[in-house]
């Protein structure tokens, strides 16, 4: 089984006798399951591909409109490249006025990310997802859950990059 070891201080300020303040520090050690903590980090990623994927077959199967939730989702608010690509397609072609249709939104992905598109195989990557789309009900739930996880993500990047400089010397 495989196990991380966390280290923190623990550090007490106590008041003295004489009035200064003396620290006492004390290391603790906690242990965590890195198994556990890579299922849970793969089950909350594959939760947000699942709210991804239904978002976006839900603009491509055209039972909603794009303009329920753009410009509030970006392309650079998913987790998946592939299905970001699919929405910048979906997007662009909502900029210029036209009406989507697979062909077209198939034509703007390879115009933007032709690699990535023939890895993906074109629209085929949502083939399965497209079927599961009945309304557009939830279409904005998907779109609160996006932003969410998001922001979430942004957040936990943020703390890294602090905690980051907070550690290093060479930072003021």
């Amino acid at each position: 089984m495989d196990i991380l070891q966390f280290e923190y201080r623990k550090i007490n300020l106590n008041k003295t006798k004489t009035g200064k303040h003396e620290r006492q520090g004390g290391a603790t050690r906690q242990f965590v399951n890195t198994t556990l903590k890579k299922n849970l980090v793969m089950k909350n990623s594959e939760i947000g591909f699942k709210n991804e994927l239904s978002f976006v077959c839900a603009l491509l199967t055209g039972v909603a409109e794009s303009s329920q939730v753009y410009p509030r989702i970006t392309a650079e608010m998913f987790t998946s490249r592939e299905l970001a690509l699919i929405y910048k397609g979906i997007i662009e072609l909502f900029n210029k006025g036209k009406a989507m249709d697979y062909t077209l939104v198939e034509h703007e992905m390879r115009a933007m990310d032709n690699d990535l598109y023939a890895e993906m195989n074109g629209l085929n990557y949502v083939g399965d997802g497209l079927l599961s789309v009945v309304d557009d009900v939830h279409v904005t739930t998907y779109a609160d859950l996006i932003v969410e996880e998001y922001q979430r993500n942004s957040l936990r990047l943020l703390v890294m990059e602090i905690s980051g400089k907070c550690g290093s010397r060479d930072i003021p």
